[in-house]
């Protein structure tokens, strides 16, 4: 699997290596130790699983066809995460998982579908097992069209809250109209407008005009209406989705969440703003690792959609596990970055010693030897995607070390 990052940080006189994404990998050095974690959260709840590629009945599968779930690794070893076969297809990946905490796996498909279903699958991983469902559609493909088409989508129905800043999730919905005129397979997305996209893939089994709900993703970047082209068979049409000004109260698809207006009430949390675009989430894993003459804290956040993904890392001098307050600057002793959670770890904004003309502070304000609980703020520089320098504010985080 791709790493988000690695590198190397000079710290008053000595080095110290940090893997800013945790890496799965094909490397030896475990021998025949099997590496132990779950597929579900602390609570029991499974993580969320990523869907990607077309699935056509009869038709092989091919490289754009896997599924990503989300496994926590507590014991790093060689690893097997597969699903039952299911229609003629399943999906499986193997290999080395060289470090604890949550990682993203991509599972491999195989085989080829038989029926055109929704098919449902059960994927395990140790003991640990989840279920999700793959639509299959049609060899031959339906003749519908959208209803509206070349105009306005007629009666289009948007559901959820959109907000700037915040990950789409399951609320987030557009119902259009079709009409049938014959069965069978169909797959209708829109182009990506705003950051957001809509997209559903399925069988019509009946004629006649209907409704079709195609589900969104991305996240929003800019406040107004955006105008969403959407494309089906030969027809096309468009609706708009009023992006709300960015939500500095809560986190999710739909404006839900835990509100961390006071982050301080929160056990484990994280928060910061770049220009209107607000971002929050939890810490899934925090650690404390050793390097000659410094320890290391090492923090692991995702939002609650999982869509996107904040690591801050800070050298800390001296040799004992002891968390200091002070301020650490990542043009010396400490990294932020902040990544697409998707199968290629897409940076978004990242700080780090070998970045030029860009600094983040970080500043550890408090921390209990008692508790364990760490908190502190980080503001300052980055680079986007682009090299550009980008402004952060508003960082603050609070964790209970190890």
């Amino acid at each position: 699997m791709k790493t988000l990052k690695y590198l190397a940080i000079v710290v008053a006189g000595f080095f110290f290596f940090a893997a800013c994404q945790k890496e799965l990998s094909f490397e030896t050095g475990f021998g025949n130790v099997a590496a132990t974690g779950s597929l579900k959260s602390s609570s029991g709840d499974c993580q969320p699983i990523t869907i990607s590629g077309l699935y056509t009945q009869d038709s092989d599968m091919g490289d754009s066809n896997y599924v990503t779930v989300m496994a926590h690794i507590t014991t790093p070893g060689n690893y097997k995460i597969y699903t039952d076969l299911q229609n003629g297809i399943s999906f499986q990946d193997s290999g080395l998982a060289i470090d604890t905490g949550l990682q993203s796996i991509k599972l491999k498909a195989k085989g080829k579908p038989t029926l055109a279903e929704n098919t449902d699958f059960r994927v395990t991983f140790n003991n640990s097992t989840c279920t999700f469902t793959i639509p299959v559609i049609g060899a031959v493909g339906a003749n519908y069209s959208l209803v509206g088409s070349p105009t306005s989508c007629t009666n289009a129905t948007i559901q959820g809250t959109y907000k700037v800043g915040t990950p789409l999730g399951t609320a987030n919905k557009v119902i259009l109209q079709v009409n049938v005129a014959s069965v069978g397979g169909y797959s209708i997305a829109t182009s990506t407008v705003n950051g957001m996209k809509f997209s559903t893939a399925g069988n019509f089994t009946k004629l006649g005009s209907q409704p079709v709900t195609l589900q969104a993703s991305g996240t929003p970047t800019k406040l107004g209406n955006a105008t969403m082209p959407v494309t089906a068979g030969t027809s096309n049409c468009s609706f708009v989705v009023n992006v709300a000004a960015a939500d500095t109260t809560g986190t999710g698809g739909g404006g839900g969440g835990t509100p961390i207006t006071d982050i301080n009430k929160i056990d484990t949390a994280w928060k910061f703003s770049q220009g209107q675009n607000s971002y929050q989430g939890h810490f899934d894993d925090v650690a404390i690792t050793d390097s000659p003459n410094a320890i290391i804290l090492e923090l692991y956040g995702l939002n609650k959609s999982q869509d996107t993904g904040m690591v801050i890392f800070v050298a800390i001098s001296g040799a004992s596990k002891v968390v200091k307050t002070g301020t650490y600057k990542t043009s010396t002793n400490s990294i932020f970055e902040f990544y697409k959670n998707n199968a290629n770890l897409d940076l978004i904004y990242e700080a780090h010693p070998g970045s030029t003309g860009v600094e983040v502070t970080v500043v550890i304000t408090a921390y209990n030897d008692i508790t364990k609980v760490v908190e502190g703020t980080f503001n300052g520089t980055a680079l986007n995607p682009a090299n550009q320098k980008i402004t952060i504010t508003g960082g603050k985080f609070k964790a209970k070390v190890p």
